[in-house]
């Protein structure tokens, strides 16, 4: 998703951890007729020192470089 001068890039929290950082790829899939989905691949890095807690609440959205945010979903 893009607007003009500028690129949106995905923001996912696990709970109050914001995992942005480890983002390598994110996929959202809406539907009338179907329960919303989403597929997320991250990156291990060691030196991010925050718990991810997996089974925690998942919000996914966008934001752009002036701050903008877009809420995709949660799950």
């Amino acid at each position: 998703m893009e607007t003009p001068g500028s690129a949106w890039k995905p923001r996912i929290t696990f709970g109050a951890t914001d995992a942005s950082v480890l983002v390598l790829d994110a996929r959202t899939n809406r539907s009338i007729n179907e329960l919303s989905t989403a597929e997320v691949t991250l990156r291990f890095d060691a030196s991010f020192t925050e718990p991810v807690e997996l089974f925690a609440e998942v919000k996914i959205s966008v934001y752009d470089e002036a701050g903008e945010t877009q809420d995709l979903g949660r799950r």
